[in-house]
């Protein structure tokens, strides 16, 4: 919760979510955030099936490219159980089956 002059204004979860979850992945390192732990407490705080509850958000819209990013530079992502299961219910949804990047037509054939 957020307070101005003392008094709550109630940011929405959310937007802290997907917040550190810009933050972590603008960098130049794709698994800055992810190496501090820091998004796997806060998302095992929020999450339910997705990041915020059993709603899929704008969250989990900006989680799953990350995650293919961080596994595509190396990350061991075994070590964010939190992380992986939401990537992994995500991944049963048929909008981002269709939106993965191994899906796209402009996919270079030597990408990994």
């Amino acid at each position: 919760m957020i307070k101005s002059r003392g008094r709550s204004i109630g940011l929405n979860v959310d937007l802290t979510v997907y917040f550190y979850l810009f933050i972590s992945f603008t960098k130049s390192v794709p698994s800055s955030l992810l190496s501090s732990t820091a998004l796997e407490k806060m998302l095992q705080k929020t999450s339910g099936k997705y990041c915020v509850g059993d709603e899929v958000t704008i969250a989990d819209v900006v989680l799953v490219p990350q995650v293919y990013n961080a596994v595509r530079f190396g990350v061991d992502m075994s070590k964010y159980p939190t992380i992986q299961r939401i990537e992994s219910e995500l991944a049963q949804l048929e909008p981002f089956q269709l939106a993965h990047p191994d899906n796209m037509p402009d996919k270079p054939k030597d990408a990994k």
